[in-house]
């Protein structure tokens, strides 16, 4: 799966961490609390944190965990290198996101939480997803954050 061919998508390791400097502006502020590469690790060996490369180089890392049966959050960290590829990053990782929506049938919502600003507006809107209101106070310097969704419908029988 790749929107080019330079693009690869490969399972984190604890080893990728230190290959990348963090842009650290755009992850989400959540993921950055203590440690962030502890924080990272612990998403990533959910058995869902992926590696972007582009050329050999980390554009940033993303991946999902399961929140409860059916529904999934979504995370990601993006490199100070993702500056350089901004549409391939996101092309690639709605691709990715369409891509394991369908095949996971046991899911039937996708859902991300981020920052109550317009450069998150624009790209979460740009993956396909709905925004449903703001969550007050959110994080731990007490920023409004927003949550986004897609949903499958249901099917009637």
């Amino acid at each position: 799966m790749s929107v080019n061919n330079k693009i690869e998508i490969v399972k984190y390791t604890d080893e990728h961490f230190d290959q990348v400097e963090l842009k650290e502006e755009l992850a989400f502020k959540s993921l950055l609390i203590g440690d962030p590469q502890i924080r990272l690790n612990i998403l990533a060996q959910s058995g869902n944190g992926l590696v972007i490369l582009y050329d050999g180089e980390i554009l940033g890392y993303m991946g999902y965990y399961v929140l409860w049966p059916g529904v999934w959050e979504v995370w990601a960290m993006p490199s100070i290198r993702v500056n350089k590829y901004p549409k391939t990053y996101l092309a690639t990782v709605k691709e990715y996101m369409d891509k394991i929506f369908e095949e996971k049938t046991e899911y039937h919502r996708i859902q991300v939480t981020c920052p109550d600003n317009a450069y998150y507006d624009k790209w979460i809107g740009f993956l396909g997803m709905t925004c449903e209101g703001i969550l007050r106070q959110y994080d731990t310097e007490r920023n409004d954050y927003k949550i986004w969704s897609r949903v499958k419908l249901c099917q009637q029988q």
